[in-house]
């Protein structure tokens, strides 16, 4: 099992050709994501900005909802402690922070593209591609 952030699921359920051959095969290789229930808001937020400038019509947006709500385990965070912790000492948005705080609690790795989340926990963020090859 891996933690992913929002733009992770993104990249594997919205059409990209940048970014779905990654996720994909991140997908592959580790097919149990999970995330702070946060992502839901998030990725609801993403759809949004694809449906208001018509890149994906309202059926379409409610049909990856669904399929993102089957594929990614929701867990809360139940140390909040540790998100302000990690706040206190870094740069990161609190959003951000739940995502870290989600891996560091479960001792799993945070997969992202987020290069401040990466460069701030580098032992334990990584890339798609860094992971994959791992």
């Amino acid at each position: 099992m891996i933690v992913v952030d929002t733009n992770i699921i993104s990249f594997l359920l919205i059409p990209n050709d940048t970014y779905n051959p990654l996720a994909e095969a991140l997908y592959q290789k580790d097919s149990r994501w999970s995330s702070p229930i946060l992502w839901r808001y998030e990725f609801m937020s993403v759809l949004s900005i694809y449906l208001r400038k018509n890149l994906i019509d309202a059926a379409g947006c409610k049909s990856i909802y669904k399929e993102a709500m089957d594929l990614v385990v929701s867990r809360p965070i139940s140390d909040f402690d540790t998100v302000f912790n990690i706040v206190q000492h870094g740069s990161l948005s609190s959003y951000d922070c739940e995502f870290v705080a989600l891996a560091m609690q479960s001792k799993l790795p945070l997969i992202t593209e987020d290069r401040k989340i990466l460069r701030e926990f580098p032992n334990i963020a990584f890339p798609i591609e860094t992971y994959v090859g791992m």
